[in-house]
């Protein structure tokens, strides 16, 4: 069994007929053809009925479809998980972080960041955290992370909250974040690593 097949299935089913079927295909309708018959020989079914007029499903069709296409769109994620690998090429990651993180093992999430964006450096700043907001404000950096204090500006106790809630722009960034500690990032579009030539959305930190 071939995922063309699959696919030259799916796309018969899709749009009624075989010469339909080739034409969003790009192929010869004959090689469509030959390859569902090859299909129904292999699972010793048929899975249309064919007409003159019309293409219709069996009963052992209606079954195989639904197969079919979890097993196209299960591919089409995996394609689209490795696209989304191979988005961040080149760049840059500038991480402020305090001494006191809490629970947070901040070098195993930043080798875990390695391991998977081999490409990007990551650069660390520590201090304390009214030092790194202020970085944070000239762009100097692109997260933060550190323990939230009651006398931070009302801006960031906020944006505690919403990260919490996922509704914050730094949600993600940071996984495993111990109790307490929390990573900020400007509000705005989806980051960019500072001289990255792409970087995939919500992927220039940490995770």
């Amino acid at each position: 069994m071939e995922l063309r097949q699959l696919a030259y299935f799916d796309a018969v089913v899709r749009h009624g007929s075989f010469t339909k079927a080739a034409q969003r295909l790009h192929v010869a309708q004959p090689a469509v053809s030959a390859q569902i018959r090859r299909l129904e020989a292999e699972l010793g079914v048929t899975l249309l009925e064919r007409t003159t007029r019309r293409v219709a499903l069996t009963q052992a069709g209606e079954l195989f479809l639904a197969r079919a296409r979890l097993a196209l769109a299960q591919l089409e994620g995996a394609r689209a998980d490795l696209a989304e690998l191979s988005a961040v090429l080149r760049g840059q990651v500038r991480i402020g972080a305090t001494q006191v993180l809490g629970s947070l093992d901040l070098p195993a999430a930043l080798a875990q960041f390695r391991r998977r964006y081999p490409g990007v450096s990551l650069a660390l700043h520590s201090g304390l955290i009214a030092k790194l907001l202020g970085l944070l404000e000239a762009g100097d950096v692109d997260l933060v992370v550190g323990p939230v204090h009651d006398d931070l500006p009302a801006a960031y106790r906020a944006c505690r909250a919403a990260w919490r809630s996922g509704r914050c722009a730094g949600r993600g960034s940071l996984r495993g974040s111990g109790a307490g500690t929390t990573p900020w990032r400007p509000a705005g579009p989806a980051t960019r690593a500072p001289g990255s030539r792409r970087s995939a959305p919500g992927r220039g930190a940490p995770r």
